[in-house]
């Protein structure tokens, strides 16, 4: 009105700088809950193993388990990626299969953890749901041991409040069974 201009250009720059997030890997696993019978092959623990890093390509970095009731020493063993691995505090080294770095250490229970730069989600399920229990003594006491896969970790970090590591905590109870050994004559 009266002659005036009341339009005003305005020209505002912003810029918007997004943080990528890590999301929670998921895990969906049954326990087997196998029987071992004395002289036998290692029993397998999990099955229908589910694996999902949630973010596209991203890999597997951390496999942990532990082991508890455990009273046949050196006896006692975790098989894994085709290594059958002495439940002995110390104990460490590298898988046969996928050269996954190991360690076990002891405190109450056994904790097994398996580390690597990174494998697929897929190659990942497959070595939970192989994942085994043996026993090689020779004189195996009718007993339980509880195994739990306890966490899983993928390698996308935990900046800006990401989260890498899913708690599973999946128990599979391995029931073993004394086998009758024949007599040795001498």
């Amino acid at each position: 009105a009266n002659g005036g201009d009341d339009t005003v250009n305005v020209s505002i720059q912003s810029s918007v700088n997004v943080q990528t997030v890590n999301q929670t890997p998921t895990a969906s696993v049954i326990a087997s809950n196998p029987n071992f019978t004395e002289g036998s092959a290692a029993v397998n623990l999990f099955n229908s193993v589910i694996i999902n890093p949630i973010e596209a390509g991203q890999q597997i970095i951390r496999i942990s388990f532990t082991v508890s009731d455990t009273t046949d020493g050196t006896d006692e063993r975790f098989v894994f990626d085709g290594t059958s691995i002495e439940l002995t505090a110390g104990n460490s080294g590298t898988t046969a299969n996928n050269g996954l770095s190991y360690t076990v250490s002891y405190r109450g229970v056994f904790s097994l953890d398996f580390t690597t730069t990174g494998i697929s989600a897929s190659t990942a399920e497959a070595l939970v749901a192989n994942a085994g229990y043996e026993n090689v003594g020779e004189d195996v006491k009718a007993d339980t041991r509880v195994v739990i896969l306890t966490s899983i970790q993928d390698a996308g970090g935990t900046a800006n409040g990401g989260n890498d590591t899913v708690s599973v905590d999946v128990v599979s109870t391995v029931t073993l069974v004394n086998a009758n050994d024949s007599p040795q004559v001498s």
